[in-house]
């Protein structure tokens, strides 16, 4: 079974679609685009904000409370577990299950001061992955 996503869904997400065609200037006001070379692929972003890190009585990371809403803790969890060249499924509104993986190592803003373990929001970028 795939690993997906669905416990991080707490987010606001864009995409771009990625150009799956050769372009060339041929100079002198002339250029050539090719039909699609690959399928089209796109690259979300995903801005996240509310996260914020959970503690158990002993003082160290609780990664299961609020895991599926806004465990920044859990999130990292699931990052190192995947890294950057494992696909997983990332279940979107528009385009239904989508094999992706992190596009680049993902960035955890410092905590907020006095915030009892929130962050300030960060985006993550997934790429879209061809099957």
């Amino acid at each position: 079974m795939a690993l997906n996503f669905d416990n991080f869904m707490n987010h606001r997400r864009s995409f771009d679609y990625i150009s799956n065609v050769v372009k060339i200037d041929l100079g002198g006001g002339y250029s050539y685009t090719s039909k699609p070379i690959s399928p089209q692929l796109r690259k979300l972003t995903l801005s996240f904000q509310g996260f914020k890190y959970y503690f158990n009585s002993d003082g160290t990371l609780d990664y299961e409370t609020n895991k599926n809403k806004n465990n920044i803790g859990a999130l990292c969890q699931f990052y190192e577990s995947v890294n950057e060249y494992q696909t997983f499924i990332y279940n979107d509104v528009q385009f239904g299950a989508m094999a992706v993986r992190f596009a680049e190592p993902i960035k955890i803003p410092s905590p907020i001061v006095r915030g009892n373990g929130a962050v300030e929001p960060f985006t993550i970028t997934l790429q879209e992955v061809a099957q």
